[in-house]
C-alpha cells in the first residue's frame, strides 16, 4: 500500500449532504479501500465506469422506451458486453 497506489484512487466528490461526515471521519478511506481491494481491481472498476459513462448505449433515455425497444437495447448491451469481455 504505497502513496502512488493511493494517488490512483479518485477523490470523493465535493459538496453534498455527506461532506460533513466525510470531513469528520477518523480514518483514511483510501487506505481502507486498498486494504479490501487490490489496485488492479480498482483500476479495472474505474475503466468499466468510464466506459459506461462515455458510451451512449448505456445512457438512460429521457422517456420510457417501449417494451420492444427495451429488449433491443438489452440485446445490444449484452452483445457489446460480450465483445468487451
Amino acid at each position: 500500500m504505497s502513496e502512488s497506489d493511493m494517488s490512483q484512487i479518485e477523490d470523493l466528490p465535493r459538496g453534498g449532504p455527506l461532506e460533513v461526515y466525510r470531513k469528520s471521519a477518523s480514518f483514511n478511506w483510501k487506505k481502507m479501500k486498498l486494504f479490501f481491494e487490490e489496485i488492479d481491481l480498482i483500476q479495472y472498476k474505474k475503466n468499466i465506469w468510464e466506459t459506461l459513462r462515455s458510451d451512449t448505449l448505456w445512457s438512460r433515455p429521457l422517456e420510457d422506451p417501449s417494451i420492444v425497444k427495451q429488449k433491443e437495447i438489452a440485446q445490444l448491451r449484452y452483445l457489446k458486453n460480450k465483445i468487451m469481455s
